[in-house]
This record gives structure tokens, sequence and C-alpha cells, in this order.
């Protein structure tokens, strides 16, 4: 191995030591934020397809009409 590759390495090293110091006190912030969002997601996705699936034989035409042509999009 060179010298130049040694140094590299040392270099990458480092460079990665420090940014995970840096990241680290932060990582249970992150996937809580992460946790949160993905369960906020979750529960809109539901209730969209609780939406979709209610029977629609009580709105009149025009609504009908309306929910059809953004379900199809």
């Amino acid at each position: 191995m060179s010298i130049k590759n040694k140094v590299k390495n040392k270099a990458k090293n480092k460079i990665k030591k420090v940014a995970f110091k840096v990241i680290k006190p932060f990582l249970p912030f992150i996937l809580i934020i992460g946790l949160l969002f993905f369960a906020i997601c979750t529960i809109i996705d539901a209730i969209f397809v609780q939406e979709v699936q209610t029977d629609s034989s009580d709105l009149p035409p025009e609504q009908a009409e309306i929910r059809n042509l953004c379900i199809e999009k």
C-alpha cells in the first residue's frame, strides 16, 4: 500500500468518526421524527382508503361525478 492510500484511508476514517460524533446526539430525535412521520402517513392513508370505499349512492349526482373524477386521477 502506498503512503498516499494510507493517508487517504486515515483521513476518511477521521472524517467518519467526526461526522458520527456530530450526528450521534441527534439520532434519537431523527428516529422519533421519522417514526411520527410514518405513523401520520399510515393514518392518513387508512382514512383515505376508508373514504374511497364508502358508499356514494347517497351523494347528489354532481358530487358523485366529482368524486369519481378525483379517484380516477
